[in-house]
């Protein structure tokens, strides 16, 4: 087990950490907002959460949290503009009481012109947080990194696409790891007594990718690969968890491999 990271050297900021994510599904975009949020709260930090919800407000921040503000984005086709014109709505007309309680504004949201014209009225630092390549081609993408202080990617690559598509921008682009593992949940365990308590196979490779099935997950690599490897005398699983855009298709793809067991599917699960 990991010793646990000792608490940076860090001044105690207020932030404000507005997400697009409803958080009320299982899946990665939630777990790393949460997780991110939870972070910043154990480094002393004060965190107030603005986020989504599609059906009713639920509160997921619980005692971590100073506050939590939820929108409104209805299930329907145009729901998440009608969620993005109440989230810009509210920067617009409350920027003084956001410039007075907040030292930094903490942004993981798909860029759209509204947010973006919404974010020149705020004074305090902003900062952009990127997580995928398909976010560049967004409406208003521009327009936010100009309106930002600082944009986080997730790889060197990213910030080279960022450069190479905003020079004028290319200074306050940074790179920034965020997957991490909670060793308070995911502690070593017996591997066969893990295997046995979900049904697999004590003696098979077992490959296991957790994923939102975006489209630019290359899943056909991945069966490619497990044919290959399954033709000589090893014997592998390859483990897709999660849900996603692609579920369908990418299971449609791979029947035959699940039909014989090579592939297993089981959606989203709960952490």
């Amino acid at each position: 087990m990991m010793p646990e990271a000792p608490p940076l050297e860090t001044e105690q900021m207020r932030i404000l950490y507005l997400t697009g994510e409803s958080l009320e599904r299982s899946w990665a975009p939630t777990h790393h907002v949460l997780g991110t949020c939870q972070a910043f709260a154990k480094q002393g930090h004060e965190v107030t959460l603005i986020h989504a919800f599609p059906t009713r407000p639920r509160r997921v921040a619980s005692a971590w949290a100073k506050a939590e503000i939820t929108r409104w984005s209805p299930p329907v086709r145009g729901g998440g503009r009608l969620f993005h014109r109440s989230i810009a709505r509210y920067l617009r007309t409350h920027a003084a009481e956001i410039a007075a309680e907040f030292d930094v504004l903490y942004i993981r949201f798909i860029a759209s012109t509204v947010i973006a014209e919404a974010l020149t009225h705020i004074t305090i630092p902003t900062v952009l947080e990127v997580n995928g390549s398909e976010e560049f081609a967004a409406r208003g993408f521009n327009e936010c990194t100009r309106a930002s202080d600082l944009v986080l990617v997730d790889s060197a690559a990213m910030a080279e696409m960022f450069r190479h598509r905003l020079p004028d921008q290319a200074a306050k682009v940074a790179v920034h790891v965020s997957p991490a593992t909670d060793i308070e949940r995911f502690a070593p365990r017996d591997k066969q007594a893990c295997r046995a308590f979900v049904g697999l196979s004590p003696d098979a490779i077992i490959l296991l990718h957790v994923s939102g099935f975006w489209t630019h997950h290359d899943f056909r690599t991945a069966g490619l690969a497990l044919r290959q490897l399954n033709q000589g005398s090893q014997r592998a699983m390859l483990v897709l968890l999660g849900d996603g855009p692609r579920w369908r298709a990418v299971r449609s793809s791979l029947m035959d491999l699940i039909k014989s067991g090579q592939v297993l599917m089981p959606g989203a699960v709960p952490i």
